[in-house]
């Protein structure tokens, strides 16, 4: 039992008093710890986000800062700093002195159509020029490999090509082009035409391309010499043309001969002829010795074995003598 007079009972009871209440205390507290905790670290985090996006937004605003500074130098002067259109007329000049470097024959250039874009601290202004020139089908190639390989806001819109009468290979084209003008920008950059250099690639674009002479009279290529063999008919005709047997018939020595694409058969003696591919075979010498034939065949010797095709003859010498053509 618990004796409240006795006073090592009272301050056991005390303490386990105390300690509950403490244990109390600590269990309540524990969740609004924990809550806080969990919003210093959501706060923390958000913080950190926004970080993270400020320094994108700077980084970007780096990327689009160094490309507007790009385009600015690839643009045309602006309309208000350069009174009476300089800009359009540099740009003017320099589309005559490309053409004229390339070859082309400008006959007409088009004084600029000038079209005002988006107005206010955004605003551009978008020129565009016609020109006209003729010359070969290389030289305009060369005229397009200059105009894009130079660094200026300016695109083709259009081309419009024709072959010009009675000029074999020669075009007149008309070219429309726009190029724009940013705010802001004080003078105009015009590169020197003569000094758009080709690379290896491009010059043998050009050189194919010059070499091609579109539109020029056709002419044939020089035929090949004859060559002194017998000629191929068509589909390997001589191909199909077999040696099959040396024979005796009768005493006399005989060769078969098999021309399977005709299912034509010729049991040949010395001396006697057979037409294949347009040409004319005789029978020189029939050799029992060599199993071997002799033909002639337009004036050269040539060899065949049993089992062999016309496709596999071997040419041989004709003998000085005519009247021993027979080795």
């Amino acid at each position: 039992m618990l004796d409240v007079s006795d006073p090592k009972q009272r301050e056991r009871l005390l303490v386990v008093l105390a300690g509950f209440v403490l244990l109390f205390i600590v269990l309540w507290q524990i969740p609004a710890h924990t809550n806080t905790i969990k919003r210093l670290q959501h706060s923390r985090n958000d913080w950190l986000q926004k970080i993270e996006e400020h320094e994108r937004h700077s980084r970007n605003k780096d990327v689009i800062q160094r490309r507007l500074t790009a385009f600015e130098n690839q643009s045309l002067a602006a309309v208000n700093t350069l009174p009476g259109g300089e800009a359009e007329s540099g740009y003017r000049f320099w589309l005559n002195d490309l053409a004229t470097d390339v070859g082309l024959n400008v006959s007409a250039t088009a004084p600029p159509i000038t079209t005002v874009g988006v107005r206010g601290p955004h605003g551009y202004s978008k020129y565009t020029f016609t020109i006209t020139g003729e010359g070969r089908l290389d030289q305009i190639a060369e005229f397009l490999r200059r105009f894009y390989r130079t660094e200026y806001l300016h695109t083709i819109q259009q081309m419009q090509p024709q072959p010009v009468q009675n000029q074999p290979g020669r075009f007149r084209v008309t070219f429309r082009i726009e190029a724009l003008s940013l705010p802001q920008v004080n003078s105009v950059n015009m590169p020197d035409t003569k000094n758009i250099g080709a690379d290896a690639e491009e010059t043998r674009m050009l050189t194919a391309i010059r070499d091609r002479a579109i539109l020029s009279e056709y002419s044939p290529p020089n035929p090949e010499p004859a060559e002194s063999r017998i000629e191929s008919a068509p589909f390997d005709d001589i191909a199909f043309c077999f040696l099959d047997a040396i024979v005796e018939s009768d005493g006399k020595p005989q060769c078969w001969i098999n021309h399977r694409t005709t299912g034509r058969k010729y049991y040949l003696e010395e001396g006697q002829s057979f037409e294949l591919a347009g040409q004319q075979c005789t029978i020189q010498k029939i050799d029992m010795d060599n199993r071997r034939i002799l033909v002639e065949i337009a004036g050269t010797l040539y060899s065949l074995r049993p089992g062999e095709n016309f496709d596999q003859i071997e040419p041989e010498m004709l003998p000085a003598n005519d009247n021993d053509r027979t080795p």
